[in-house]
């Protein structure tokens, strides 16, 4: 007996229907479960801790206002040393602390530890710096440019013009400072001189014959950034009044780098170099050219962290890193 023609109409459909539903299935979306961030602990620091070879926190900030924390998970020599400082104003006048990272050279329970030079490239004489050596710094800040905030990220160098390579930079002979001034908020670093007056501080910026700044040219990643030369000198502060202050102070419409990348010894040799286009009294600029990048002193250290003034802010570093 033949099966009627409807039947095989019923059929027919009947297997596309599913072969029809078998490719919509397919097409279906697949739903994943999204990405679950990693958790780490917390590692609060209060005093002078090292991390790990040659990277020490330095925080000496009041626990009844103040914590600072890093991951262990970002912190190891490949990343680099960071940070996280919850920060809350002390009250009184004035900079309440530093808290930073040093890499190198530090001074731990009242004994000085050298670093290790060849994780760090420290301590080095200056007239042995290789041209590769340079640093990278790298910040954030959360409610951190309320009008009560105050606060600077900057780089330290710590120099040692008279000891040994293993001796400790003594504070009273410190007679060369370097500091590479990095992001900051109500940090008004006027770019006008100061001369010589009634004040304890005076200083004088390196500039073209038009008296306009000549500027320290920056490149990074291809983008150029500009920063004044400031050479600053001390009246009647006891030990400081033979010192020679260079600083290094973004200016101009440039934004700042979103990390700052820095050979050390270019910065070191325009610090001496531009003494010559500052218009500094005779007696201190003999100062300067005495204690600025002498070919025998010492580098032991550098510093990288947050001048804390006022306010109630998140202030971080992400990454500083010392490539020899």
């Amino acid at each position: 007996m033949f099966k009627s023609a409807n039947y095989y109409i019923l059929i027919i459909l009947i297997g596309c229907l599913f072969i029809g539903c078998s490719k919509e299935d397919d097409l279906l979306p697949v739903i994943e479960n999204p990405p679950v961030e990693p958790v780490y602990e917390k590692i609060y620091v209060n005093g002078t801790q090292t991390i790990i070879d040659s990277y020490t926190l330095k925080n000496f900030l009041s626990e009844s206002f103040s914590e600072m924390y890093y991951y262990n998970e970002n912190f190891d020599q490949t990343q680099g040393g960071s940070y996280i400082l919850n920060y809350k104003d002390e009250g009184g006048s004035g900079m309440d602390s530093y808290p930073n990272i040093t890499i190198g050279g530090v001074k731990k329970n009242g004994t000085w530890d050298v670093g290790n030079k060849d994780l760090v490239g420290m301590p080095i004489q200056l007239s042995t710096i290789p041209n590769t050596m340079n640093f990278e710094f790298t910040t954030s800040q959360e409610n951190a440019n309320d009008d009560n905030d105050k606060w600077m990220a900057s780089i330290n160098f710590i120099f040692d013009n008279y000891g040994i390579e293993t001796s400790e930079p003594t504070t009273d002979k410190r007679d060369y400072d370097l500091v590479v001034m990095h992001t900051y908020h109500n940090f008004d670093d006027s770019i006008e001189d100061k001369p010589i007056g009634t004040s304890t501080t005076h200083w004088y910026f390196a500039r073209n014959n038009d008296f306009s700044l000549k500027p320290y040219k920056l490149t990074i990643d291809g983008e150029v950034y500009t920063y004044a030369v400031r050479y600053k000198f001390f009246v009647n502060s006891g030990s400081k009044d033979n010192k020679a202050h260079v600083k290094f102070i973004p200016y101009g419409n440039n934004s700042l780098p979103a990390t700052l990348k820095v050979n050390v010894k270019e910065i070191i040799a325009c610090s001496k170099n531009y003494l010559q286009y500052a218009n500094i009294p005779s007696q201190y600029k003999t100062l300067a050219e005495s204690n600025i990048a002498l070919d025998q002193a010492w580098l032991k250290s550098l510093n990288a962290g947050y001048e804390v003034y006022t306010g109630n802010s998140t202030l971080k570093i992400d990454k500083f890193k010392v490539t020899p």
